[in-house]
């Protein structure tokens, strides 16, 4: 399970007004859609926080799919200006249950994000 964050969408928001926002969400969304897997599961989980599962995905190809997203967002050629997301990463093989699972990406986010953005961090 992943869980990944668009830098400085509040800023965004606040330059170019929320309509604008929520279309750069849809467009990192639609970007994230198309460079994945037809069964993989990706749903909106907060303001602008997102969840991708990877149904049968070991943590070392997870890392290097959510890292290929990750890069197709930075080097997208965005409207208005330059896009890049935050990702933590968490396995299912480590919890019981879904609730652990989902802190566990949770906390990597907030690593990434603490740690300079547009990067993966992984809970191992």
């Amino acid at each position: 399970m992943s869980a990944y964050f668009l830098k400085h969408h509040q800023s965004f928001n606040d330059s170019y007004g929320h309509a604008e926002g929520d279309q750069a969400l849809s467009l990192v969304a639609g970007l994230f859609q198309r460079n994945s897997r037809n069964y993989d599961f990706f749903a909106r989980y907060g303001g602008e926080e997102f969840v991708l599962i990877l149904p049968g995905t070991d943590i070392v190809s997870a890392n290097k799919t959510l890292e290929k997203l990750r890069l197709v967002v930075a080097y997208h050629e965005w409207p208005l200006r330059q896009l890049t997301v935050s990702i933590g990463l968490a396995s299912a093989d480590l919890f019981n249950d879904k609730k652990q699972l989902l802190e566990a990406a949770d906390q990597m986010l907030y690593k990434a994000k603490a740690q300079g953005r547009n990067q993966t961090s992984v809970f191992c």
